[in-house]
């Protein structure tokens, strides 16, 4: 459940807010900032300025929905590529999801080994 407005200080909810020209959602809900819409001109201020937002709230990651072009901007800033879906935008152009980890132990997902018995007992039903 996230809020409109507010402040993640006083709310145990994310909010969805504006940010320099772009739309987020960030609070303790779900520890991290959403980058949901960004600026089609992303200067290194806004990245850096996105990253201290984290830092402040001792957010774990930042999760950020990109433009393709916008790509060398965010990883030399220390993000990842985490998805890609070609034609997303209204344009044909594609979008990246892109992940920069504040805390390291976020990288790994604490649920690998569930998966891969999961994929263990799917792959022996086949067989």
């Amino acid at each position: 459940m996230t809020e409109s407005a507010g402040d993640p200080e006083v709310s145990k909810y994310d909010v969805v807010t504006d940010f320099m020209g772009a739309e987020i959602q960030h609070g303790p809900y779900n520890n991290r900032i959403y980058l949901m819409k960004t600026p089609v001109n992303v200067s290194d201020n806004f990245i850096d300025s996105l990253i201290e937002l984290a830092i402040k709230h001792r957010y774990s990651k930042i999760f950020a929905k990109i433009r393709i072009s916008q790509y060398k901007q965010f990883s030399d800033k220390g993000f990842h590529k985490e998805a890609i879906v070609p034609k997303y935008f209204h344009n044909n152009d594609t979008v990246l999801f892109m992940g920069c980890f504040l805390d390291k132990e976020r990288i790994v997902d604490s649920k690998t080994e569930l998966y891969k018995e999961i994929l263990d007992i799917c792959s022996k039903k086949e067989d």
